[in-house]
């Protein structure tokens, strides 16, 4: 395995750590939130009102879960990002080094490719 095909397969790791996390906390703070009149959420009483503070931790946990979906399922932008030379680009430029020798000046910006 390559050096992308190994960062690819860390950010997916991280991506499904944060999914797991922001999950698990999503539904811990809406359901393991005791209700005005002290009964557990499934008991008599109905749902409980949310507090600033639930709002706050749930958006938290919103936040993990849509930025571990992206690293999941896509995360494109990081990965070419971080690992521009892997993929036949110039590092400064990003110019599509695809048929120029390794050595040989970047035909866009000058830069030599190694």
């Amino acid at each position: 395995m390559n050096a992308r095909g190994w960062f690819t397969l860390v950010v997916k790791g991280i991506g499904l750590w944060a999914v797991v996390f922001g999950a698990a906390g999503l539904v811990e703070a809406y359901f393991g939130r005791p209700s005005r009149q002290g009964l557990a959420f499934m008991g008599a009483g109905g749902p409980p009102l949310m507090t600033t503070s639930d709002i706050r931790s749930m958006a938290d946990e919103l936040v993990w879960l849509v930025a571990g979906a992206y690293l999941l399922f896509g995360g494109k932008l990081l990965i070419n990002g971080f690992c521009a030379e892997v993929v036949g680009r110039c590092p400064k430029c990003r110019y599509d080094l695809a048929g120029v020798a390794s050595g040989a000046k970047c035909p866009e910006c000058g830069a030599v490719r190694e």
